[in-house]
């Protein structure tokens, strides 16, 4: 069923025009927003540099990178512009449960939030994880939860979880899962997925309960409700060069980052996927798609403004 899926020609200028507006002049860095980026554990510190590197050249005025307290070094080494909020002794390379309750409390006034990139999958982490989305302040002010990566492992097979910290944050949570990720959440097998990828992008837009979804892979689609009704749009940026460690890093902390002035989830997603895209075809365009590591789609994104308009020759038709 293709009949109601929406490509992203009709949207790209729109997203161009979006993030290269120049700034109100009164502007600083808290009207910019402050997003919040949980992620990282021990031989993954990468995905949270990423992430919020990301997240910095997507617009955010602050960025607070939260970490397990045995990470801080590496992220104090690589990333000179974030806030660096340890959890945790210095000797504890992952996040627990008792986490949970203090890190609510720093994100309370965040504008946005994303969790996931680099977590792993110990069991004391998943059980952070799924404190952590269901306690009374956490996300209470966010405009939008991005759940990524490792932050989606928890709920493999338990969708009914999923949806309890889905209503809690009342249509404001966006899951950003590969194929292999969707697989896990919705209890199917990876190749029904690939195979059904607009049912499944819709089932887990519903999941969402009101936010969105974003299914990654070769045409991106991103699924979440748009007055009162589900739509779908499938991403026609991007390039094979993009398969590559930490991409998905970059987009969660790109997306976090929209989602502050968007004007709701949906918006975000489809603008950060687009962007995304554009970034790493002009990544492409310098490099030959076969050399494209992570960190070249954040130095993509500071060329979106000289690549605005020509974005119709950036773009890859997937139809």
């Amino acid at each position: 069923m293709r009949s109601d899926l929406k490509m992203t020609e009709s949207f790209v200028a729109e997203a161009l025009e979006f993030f290269t507006a120049p700034l109100p002049s009164e502007a600083d860095k808290f009207a910019n927003g402050k997003v919040a980026v949980i992620a990282g554990n021990y031989g993954m510190t990468g995905a949270a540099v990423l992430c919020a590197s990301a997240a910095i050249r997507s617009g955010a005025g602050l960025v607070y990178s939260i970490v397990p307290g045995g990470c801080l070094a590496a992220l104090e080494a690589n990333l000179p512009e974030a806030v660096k909020i340890p959890a945790g002794d210095p000797d504890r390379h992952h996040f627990t449960a008792e986490d949970a309750e203090a890190l609510a409390r720093v994100c309370a006034d965040a504008d946005a939030i994303v969790i996931g990139p680099g977590l792993g999958r110990a069991e004391a982490t998943t059980e952070f994880v799924k404190k952590l989305l269901l306690e009374e302040d956490f996300g209470k002010r966010a405009k939008a939860v991005v759940l990524d990566a490792d932050g989606l492992y928890p709920f493999a097979g338990k969708p009914e979880l999923l949806r309890a910290a889905a209503e809690k944050l009342e249509g404001r949570l966006i899951v950003t899962p590969h194929e292999g990720e969707a697989a896990r959440l919705l209890g199917k097998t990876r190749e029904y997925v690939h195979e059904n990828r607009e049912e499944c992008a819709r089932e887990l837009a519903e999941t969402a309960h009101g936010g969105a979804a974003v299914l990654k892979g070769h045409g991106t689609l991103i699924a979440g409700r748009s007055g009162g009704k589900y739509e779908i749009y499938e991403n026609t940026t991007g390039n094979p060069g993009m398969g590559t460690g930490g991409s998905g890093d970059v987009l969660s902390g790109m997306t976090g980052a929209i989602s502050v002035s968007a004007k709701d989830p949906l918006t975000a997603a489809r603008y950060a996927a687009a962007l995304h895209g554009l970034s790493g075809d002009i990544m492409a365009a310098r490099y030959g798609e076969r050399y494209i590591a992570a960190s070249d789609l954040i130095k993509g994104l500071g060329e979106l403004k000289r690549y605005a308009g020509q974005h119709e020759s950036l773009g890859r038709d997937r139809s």
